[in-house]
């Protein structure tokens, strides 16, 4: 649910373009697109803060789309953005932010074998509700600027009529270029075996290991392992997805473990032709930006209707609760208090947004949105609320 308003305007304008005619075809099988996205939002808490300094930004996202086979078993995508961020009040604040996102795709033709690939860097500089700046006096400072290298495979398998195994790898590293943030690691490696029981539909039995590792000192190393047993696929004539339930192990490195329920799910729901509704939600381990042990319960849901040919209406709540375990002192200062079975303090976050896109033609769209994000906790000083309005134009040739 991270970047959950940005990444549904850009989903909405990349699916109004799917057939934008390209700036260069590259050979016979790959395309090369020219995007950029320009915009303005209102927002009446800039840094999410309980001192609430509205402003008035602009955005101005040029960028470069490399599609690689339209057909066949083999895909490829690759995206790259440069945002420009300007605010009319608070000229210090004004940023870039560049971002390179990869994807390869294999599918055998009888479907057996699939094989994804992911590669991402991003310089990421936007605010959450568990990192923003410690202060209200705005300056170059209250730019809490992280870098975000990312990669992974996974294998899907069919070996005996229709029962597959499943397994592959992750690595996540997010180094920040500010004290407010520890940097972490993150290792990940899952493995499943799924029964077919039902055409489309596979149940199956897993395990998830991730190793989590903190640059501080002070910071919340841990493995954790989620033994699983799941449902994907098509869950009904309307349902399809994946859902996982199971048993969530973490053990901390140099406090003893612990053990709760995990949950991971990914559902849509077609209630019509026109009209999806999404469905996600996890309870899992983790930690905060500066290196505190939590547990995170989180949910959305969304409503995409596609109202006519040119019009589209994309409706998302989320909520995520965090409660954390370890000690409450910030990064570089003294030894917090690492009791990780008494909860310090929990945080409960709510956002929602509407959006309406407007397809010009399908290389141009338009969009009008609204934002609400509210934090909730019982260290009151830190309660905040965001509004925001926003309006762009996509384009994609």
């Amino acid at each position: 649910m991270k970047s959950t308003f940005r990444y549904i305007i850009s989903t909405a304008a990349l699916a109004a373009a799917a057939q934008a005619v390209p700036f260069l075809a590259v050979g016979d099988s790959a395309e090369l697109f020219l995007t950029g996205t320009a915009g303005v939002r209102s927002e009446d808490n800039i840094l999410l803060s309980s001192v609430e300094t509205d402003d008035v930004i602009y955005e101005l996202t040029p960028g470069a789309q490399l599609v690689i086979g339209k057909e066949g078993e083999s895909k490829a995508r690759v995206d790259y953005k440069a945002r420009r961020l300007v605010f009319r009040d608070h000229a210090v604040l004004n940023r870039w932010d560049y971002s390179v996102i990869g994807s390869a795709d294999y599918v055998s033709d009888d479907e057996a074998t699939k094989l994804r690939f992911d590669a991402a860097y991003e310089q990421l500089s936007d605010y959450s509700f568990d990192l923003r700046p410690s202060s209200d006096q705005i300056s170059r400072d209250s730019i809490l600027r992280r870098r975000s290298l990312r990669g992974g495979a996974l294998a899907d398998f069919r070996v005996f009529g229709d029962d597959a195994v499943v397994f592959g790898a992750k690595y996540d590293s997010l180094r920040y270029q500010t004290p407010r943030g520890v940097d972490r690691r993150v290792v990940e490696a899952p493995l499943a075996y799924y029964f077919g029981v039902a055409p489309g539909s596979q149940l199956g039995l897993g395990v998830r290991v991730r190793d989590i590792h903190l640059s501080d000192v002070f910071g919340t190393n841990n493995r954790d392992f989620y033994y699983f047993i799941g449902l994907r696929g098509k869950l009904s004539s309307s349902i399809s997805g994946k859902v996982s339930i199971g048993y969530l192990q973490s053990d901390f490195e140099r406090e003893p473990g612990q053990g709760t329920l995990g949950a991971e799910s990914s559902l849509t729901y077609e209630i019509t032709e026109n009209t999806k509704l999404l469905a996600e939600a996890s309870n899992d381990f983790g930690s905060s930006p500066t290196g505190i042990a939590r547990r995170e319960l989180r949910g959305s849901l969304g409503l995409v209707s596609q109202l006519n040919n040119d019009w589209q209406l994309t409706l998302k709540t989320g909520y995520t609760r965090a409660k954390y375990l370890g000690g409450d002192t910030l990064v570089g200062s003294q030894e917090p208090d690492i009791r990780r079975h008494k909860l310090l303090y929990s945080e409960n976050w709510y956002e929602g947004s509407a959006v309406v896109t407007y397809s010009y033609n399908p290389s141009l769209s338009l969009a009008l949105g609204y934002t609400h994000r509210r934090l909730l906790t019982n260290k009151p000083s830190d309660e905040f609320a965001d509004n925001v309005f926003s309006f762009s134009i996509q384009l994609r040739y």
